[in-house]
């Protein structure tokens, strides 16, 4: 039994199940170790995504450095979002007979020089628009893909 931040246990075994088939060799005998073990990985990047840590917050909660932080939220979140990802037809079975609120938030990120369309005046700092599906108990049934900042919901 694994616990894991905003999953209930049997979710929680699920998700460390498929991360064994899709990380086979997340622990290899040979070379330098990991500092994490899968299901601390798992974990770390869901904190990062349910609490909005910062990646100085997660390297001192979890004893590691903050751009080995950094690196494996971005295998989790890639990981998750393969794993994870909804179909528009299994979407719509998905919500059927529930009362949702589908709006899209601004995800912040640096201001790159060479991506000028992630500025979104609304809000008057840089980001990417993502359209969220949830549920009234506040969980999240579906995500867009990242888009511009400076997209409108509408487009």
């Amino acid at each position: 039994m694994y616990r894991l931040p905003g999953l209930s246990l049997k979710a929680a075994d699920v998700v460390a199940a498929m991360a064994e088939r899709h990380f086979p060799d997340w622990h290899r005998a040979q070379g330098r170790p990991r500092d994490l073990d899968l299901v601390g990985a798992l974990r770390l990047a869901l904190c990062r995504l349910r609490r909005n840590a910062t990646y100085q917050e997660l390297a001192e909660d979890f004893g590691i450095g903050i751009s080995t932080a950094w690196t494996y939220h971005q295998i989790m979140v890639a990981f998750l979002a393969d794993t994870l990802g909804t179909t528009t037809e299994a979407l719509s079975q998905q919500v059927k007979g529930l009362v949702c609120l589908i709006d899209g938030t601004l995800v912040p990120t640096f201001a790159w020089r060479h991506r000028t369309d992630l500025l979104a005046g609304k809000h008057r700092r840089h980001g990417v628009n993502v359209q969220l599906a949830v549920d009234l108990h506040g969980r999240i049934l579906a995500a867009s893909h990242a888009f511009p900042g400076s997209w409108q919901d509408v487009h």
